[in-house]
């Protein structure tokens, strides 16, 4: 199932305003709530459209906690890793690793980062000019 063009928009939207914040990476979640799409809708979308060299976005892996008293963030990465025991450097908590304690979670391109912050700047240098110019009038 593809995406209408308002879902799209409101997905393209949540980035642009992520980027233009303190935010440097999200959950595909939070955009589908956003979005009003279900939440592989979402991840979809991004996967396809937004992700990967060169775009707004890029693809990590996120190893939490299973300690419900913890889950805390344990590592970021390119690819999920399975097998072998890992223990939460916060709260000591032991786990077998298993590919499927990884969540998505997207990186918001620095690059792109940039490009937002440039392009409201200027567009808030251009109201500024335009008020000082009414004001002159």
């Amino acid at each position: 199932m593809s995406l209408g063009f308002k879902a799209r928009k409101q997905i393209d939207d949540y980035i642009e305003l992520l980027a233009f914040s303190k935010a440097t990476r999200f959950y595909p979640t939070a955009v589908s709530r956003h979005a009003s799409v279900t939440p592989s809708e979402a991840f979809n979308y991004l996967l396809e459209q937004k992700s990967g060299p060169g775009n707004e976005v890029s693809l990590m892996w996120e190893l939490q906690c299973p300690n419900l008293d913890c889950i805390k963030t344990i590592s970021l990465s390119e690819e999920k890793h399975a097998g072998g025991e890992v223990e939460c450097p916060r709260c000591g908590f032991e786990f077998e690793l298993d590919s499927t304690d990884f969540i998505p979670v997207f990186v918001i391109n620095q690059e792109y980062k940039d490009y937002v912050l440039a392009e409201h700047q200027e567009e808030h240098e251009k109201k500024k000019l335009k008020n000082l110019t009414e004001v002159l009038r």
